[in-house]
């Protein structure tokens, strides 16, 4: 994710997405896709910019105020602009943002009992917006859903094995919803920034999860803290924003 103009040929496998913040009436079939997984963040004097990956800033040249509360990961779609952008790395053109889900990972020791959480099936999806960087982990994943009406939850748990910090949980709660079901996908994103250091070292960061079919499953990335991620294999899939999900 350190070229953002590089992975223009795999953001067409993306499902379009509804824009929460579409800034460009001048529409063009290149925009309707996004093109990157970001950070939306406020400087100190109020200036909206965004963390593309652990070092890259971008500096939108058409939103100076973040249409978000908070920090939050979203997709968008932007175009470069030459210029300088100091004290950021890149100028952009924002034609849409969308945001996408965050939430802080939980920790186990604050749970009484982590099977509240639920445990039921999900698979995380292995895409491009599946990722490791700038102190979250993004994750694409797959689950049944029935009447849309009811919200699932999904959650991060940290600490859920003393002999290794890095390895997490992610649980799923349909709620019940289990009539009709089809199968969807969504994103979401975890705060991770307080897992332990790994004062420079690269490890396995592993998620566990109860897979489809109630099997257990891993899925495990490279993670420094503060680091360059390697770039994920870009896969196929489609990304349903409007999922209820909490």
């Amino acid at each position: 994710m350190k070229k953002i103009f590089t992975i223009l040929a795999s953001v067409a496998l993306i499902a379009p997405v509804i824009s929460s913040c579409c800034l460009d009436d001048d529409r063009n079939d290149n925009y309707y896709y996004p093109n990157m997984l970001v950070t939306v963040k406020s400087a100190e004097d109020g200036r909206c910019y965004f963390q593309l990956d652990d070092n890259t800033t971008l500096l939108p040249t058409n939103l100076e105020k973040s249409p978000y509360k908070g920090q939050v990961r979203a997709l968008a779609n932007c175009s470069k602009v030459e210029g300088d952008a100091t004290p950021y790395d890149q100028l952009v053109k924002v034609h849409w943002v969308d945001s996408i889900l965050t939430k802080k990972a939980l920790k186990a020791a604050d749970l009484e009992n982590i099977d509240i959480l639920g445990i039921d099936p999900v698979e995380i999806v292995n895409n491009w917006v599946t990722v490791v960087e700038d102190g979250y982990l993004t994750l694409q994943f797959a689950a049944l859903f029935g009447n849309r009406m009811v919200p699932h939850t999904i959650n991060l748990v940290m600490g859920v094995d003393p002999e290794n910090p890095y390895l997490v949980e992610l649980r799923h709660n349909a709620k019940g919803d289990y009539e009709m079901c089809t199968q969807r996908t969504g994103l979401v994103a975890f705060d991770i920034s307080e897992l332990p250091d790994t004062e420079g070292k690269t490890v396995k960061l592993t998620v566990r999860y109860n897979g489809y079919n109630n099997v257990e499953k891993t899925y495990s990335f490279d993670y420094c803290t503060g680091g360059i991620q390697p770039a994920p294999e870009q896969l196929s899939s489609d990304v349903d924003t409007s999922l209820a999900i909490e």
